[in-house]
């Protein structure tokens, strides 16, 4: 029984997976100041170890990582995740229908604005889960 009071949510938990530490660094300093909890992979196995050890709520992917590449640890983490959203973040051109085709929610383009990015997830998290 409660007494009607909210009991207090947990922060969204992010993953963001960039082999480029400072934009990794960057893009979870926008993601704390905005109340998420953030988590950071510079590879695709050190990812699917961070997916292993704690829930996450939304997955921020770099398409070009070493030994494991983005578009592999995409599909891997379909497979395993399928609930898991995932936002793609490239300095690639035209990879929209392929990130899209590939089960990518949405795919932004690097250099990330802050605000959109922070809009991009509040929107994607809002989103049903898809299955």
């Amino acid at each position: 029984m409660t007494d009607g009071t909210a009991v207090p949510q947990a922060p969204c938990r992010i993953l963001v997976v960039d082999d480029d530490a400072g934009v990794r660094e960057s893009v979870q300093k926008v993601l704390r100041e905005a109340g998420y909890e953030s988590l950071a992979a510079a590879d695709g196995a050190e990812a699917l170890e961070r997916l292993k050890l704690r829930k996450v709520d939304l997955l921020l992917l770099d398409l070009g990582l070493p030994a494991k590449n983005g578009w592999v640890l995409l599909g891997q983490v379909q497979h395993a995740y399928p609930r898991l959203p995932v936002i793609v973040i490239t300095g690639q051109t035209n990879q929209q229908s392929a990130a899209y085709e590939s089960g990518a929610r949405l795919l932004m383009e690097k250099p990330l604005d802050a605000q959109r990015l922070l809009d991009t997830i509040q929107k994607v998290l809002a989103e049903p889960a898809e299955v």
